[in-house]
């Protein structure tokens, strides 16, 4: 049987065999409402209200997914977490997601995951003497044998059945998991789910999408037809699968059977489009996406604003670790770069506001007499004019010296491109603020590949996210924790949790205030622990 809970107003009672620690920071982040500040924001009303969310979906992020516990937290006491039907993620939210699809709780994951991962992963004998030979037999530097151990023991312990399949977990748990692997033979997404691979081995599937190309060999696997297909990362082509259950193709509706929709024959191809398998959006799915201080995020702008437009605040004072203090010293420096980097943006906008108040003819360039009037316009004050000239310019001879500085070409005409160059010597990148993220510098083989690999993931998603979806992602900032930190210690593990807990508030006081007139009123909040549907001993 799984963990059991008596839960009350008041009090509470676990049956557990993790430590009393664990659920003592538990106990920190809920009963919070009388501590005005503790780094951590509170419930509130939230608690009040029923949710439609049924779906969660969680992307890849490798050991920055201790912050999904502290969303969890918050999914458990709204009530969501034991409401919801459907779960899928890509690597390492595949394994997130799994773990939850057969009834593990936050306080559970967060043991599951404070244990040595990376010792997990890396499991070749002789270091990189392995490198060359396990890469010439078996396409990666690392069998997997271990992390499949694991899992086996995870399954075995929660389920009773180290092989439970899509299908058993679907028929017992009552949900549906979907883990997405890409598949090298056909060089395409592939979508692991109870219609897709019902007798799949969950274990499997997730093995498959935790598979990062050249560091692990690639897991095969045999459809019924004796064809075997290597499987590698879900997140090499789709790292945040919030899609997976818009649409039909993974609806388990009688109607939406395979046999019902792929027909006829001859139009097979356009059924595969992702505009017509997940045209429909479902607004019962909600997404958890993490991003570090150095990751290019698509959607960070929107999901930063909203942590402080919901009064959640940005990032937290950082804990005085080892790897903290390793990074302190650049992210202070980001930190003041970042906003001289604002303020002179702002003063360009102000300075191009005013070149367009006296540019009543819409001309493509700017002459003297027109950057006259904008640099002496009321709409600069004499701060603007030092951050963008480095002086206050307002005589007729620094005006003519200013002029000069910006038509490069000397054809006494400034055009947008010049305007573009001068931003560039400011240190405002115009293509990054386009993109919403910044470039990365590259300054030898190891920052080379790592741009390489960021290039691939943000263009991938860019394929598979659309604009409407960053309403319904939760984005956590991870801070100065990056995907392949493993050693952390317990401080970095509390601000990772406090991440996704702030985060995760945000977005549903965001909800309910946009949604507050059609939300149910809840019947009881109390605080406890996720139950499985049903008992694994059925199984």
């Amino acid at each position: 049987m799984g963990n059991t809970v008596k839960c009350g107003s008041h009090s509470r009672w676990f049956k557990s065999e993790y430590n009393e620690t664990l659920q003592q920071e538990r106990i920190q982040f809920v009963d919070r409402s009388d501590v005005p500040d503790s780094g951590e924001v509170q419930l509130g009303t939230l608690i009040h209200y029923d949710y439609p969310f049924e779906n969660l979906v969680f992307e890849g992020g490798g050991n920055k997914g201790i912050a999904y516990c502290g969303s969890l937290m918050v999914l458990e006491e709204l009530g969501v977490l034991n409401n919801t039907k459907r779960l899928a993620g890509a690597s390492a939210g595949a394994m997130v997601a799994a773990l939850i699809s057969v009834g593990v709780s936050s306080n559970e994951l967060l043991d599951y995951l404070s244990q040595d991962i990376g010792k997990l992963m890396l499991d070749h004998k002789w270091g990189y003497l392995s490198l060359l030979p396990n890469l010439l037999k078996d396409y990666g530097w690392n069998p997997g044998k271990k992390i499949d151990e694991w899992f086996r023991k995870v399954f075995l312990e929660k389920t009773g059945n180290p092989n439970i399949t899509f299908w058993e977990i679907y028929k017992h748990y009552g949900r549906e998991l979907c883990v997405v692997v890409t598949n090298v033979n056909h060089m395409a997404v592939e979508y692991c789910h109870p219609k897709t691979t019902p007798h799949m081995p969950v274990r499997l599937a997730v093995r498959m999408s935790m598979s990062i190309p050249g560091i692990f060999s690639p897991p095969s696997y045999s459809a019924n037809n004796g064809t075997k297909k290597h499987y590698v990362d879900g997140g090499l082509l789709c790292n945040y699968p919030i899609h997976s259950f818009d649409g039909w193709w993974l609806s388990m509706a009688p109607e939406d059977t395979f046999l019902n929709r792929l027909r006829p024959l001859d139009k097979l191809l356009k059924f595969f489009d992702k505009s017509v398998r997940f045209g429909t959006f479902n607004e019962k799915t909600v997404g958890f996406l993490l991003f570090s201080d150095d990751e290019p995020e698509i959607m960070r702008t929107h999901l930063e604003d909203r942590l402080k437009d919901n009064g959640c605040g940005t990032l937290p004072e950082y804990p005085e670790t080892k790897l903290s203090k390793k990074r302190k010293e650049n992210t202070s420096k980001k930190f003041q770069e970042c906003t001289k980097h604002e303020e002179i943006c702002d003063a360009f906008d102000k300075l191009v506001k005013a070149i367009a108040k006296h540019n009543p003819q819409h001309r493509r360039t700017i002459d003297m007499k027109m950057l006259t009037a904008a640099l002496l316009d009321p709409e600069l004050n004499y701060q603007d004019h030092i951050l963008l000239f480095d002086k206050v310019v307002t005589s007729e001879h620094d005006i003519e010296y200013v002029f000069d500085y910006l038509d490069t070409n000397q054809n006494n005409e400034i055009e947008y491109q010049e305007l573009v160059n001068f931003l560039e010597t400011k240190g405002i990148n115009v293509q990054s603020r386009f993109l919403g993220y910044f470039g990365r510098p590259i300054n030898d083989l190891q920052s080379y590949l790592s741009a390489l690999t960021e290039t691939m993931l943000t263009n991938t998603k860019r394929a598979f996210i659309e604009d409407r979806d960053k309403h319904r992602t939760v984005g956590i900032n991870t801070g100065y924790i990056d995907t392949t930190d493993f050693c952390l210690e317990d401080e970095d593990k509390q601000f990772l949790i406090k991440q996704g807990w702030n985060s995760t508030v945000a977005f549903f006081r965001e909800y309910l205030s946009t949604h507050r007139g059609i939300l149910k009123k809840r019947r009881h909040h109390s605080i406890c622990q996720v139950i499985p549907l049903a008992s694994p001993d059925l199984l």
